[in-house]
C-alpha cells in the first residue's frame, strides 16, 4: 500500500467483573464530505465512543481547503464525536492546521508526533465503567516539506511507553 494511513488503537484499560457491551463507531477518510457524514450520523448516535482515524478535514481530490476543514470539524463535534487521529490530508493544511485544531470541538490526537501542531498524545475514556485508552497513530508517508522539525516517533516503543506509563498495576 502505497499511501499514508493512520489508525486508531483501543486498549481496555480495567475490566470489570462481568459482561460488559461497548459501541464502537470508527470512521476514516471522509475526505470533507458533509454528504457521507450524514449518512452515517444515524449510526454514530447509537455508539458509546465515536473515534476517527483521519483524513477527514481535506480532500485534496475535490480541492478542498481550510473553510471545508473547519466546517467538518464543526459538524463532527455536533455529531458526537470523542476524538479522531491526524491523517496525511490533514498535514497537507499545513501550518493553518493549527487553526483547525484548536477550533475542534473534540480532542485531536496524534501519539507518535513530535514537533508538529498542538495536539494530545492519548486520551482515556470511561465507558460504561471500563476504562479505554485512545492511541492515535500517524503513518510515515506526510507532505515532510510544509512540517519542518517534524518528527515521527516509532508507533510500536511509543505505544509500549504509553502502556508502561497508564496500564493499571496487576
Amino acid at each position: 500500500m502505497g499511501r499514508a494511513f493512520a489508525f486508531l488503537l483501543i486498549l481496555a484499560l480495567s475490566l470489570p467483573a462481568g459482561g460488559w457491551e461497548v459501541t464502537v463507531a470508527f470512521t476514516n477518510d471522509l475526505h470533507a464530505s458533509l454528504e457521507r457524514l450524514a449518512e452515517i450520523a444515524p449510526l454514530l448516535a447509537q455508539a458509546d465512543l465515536v473515534l476517527d482515524a483521519g483524513d477527514a478535514w481535506e480532500d485534496l481530490y475535490r480541492l478542498t481547503g481550510l473553510r471545508e476543514a473547519f466546517t467538518m470539524a464543526k459538524r463532527m463535534g455536533e455529531l458526537g464525536y470523542d476524538a479522531m487521529v491526524l491523517g496525511n490530508h490533514e498535514m497537507y493544511l499545513g501550518p493553518a492546521l493549527r487553526e483547525v485544531i484548536a477550533a475542534t470541538p473534540f480532542p485531536v490526537l496524534a501519539t507518535n508526533l513530535k514537533g508538529g501542531p498542538a495536539v494530545q498524545k492519548f486520551l482515556v475514556f470511561d465507558v460504561k465503567g471500563l476504562r479505554v485508552l485512545v492511541l492515535g497513530f500517524l503513518w510515515k508517508e506526510y507532505p515532510w516539506s510544509l512540517w519542518p522539525g517534524l518528527k515521527m516517533l516509532d508507533p510500536i516503543q511509543t505505544a509500549q511507553r504509553v502502556l508502561a506509563a497508564e496500564a493499571p498495576p496487576h
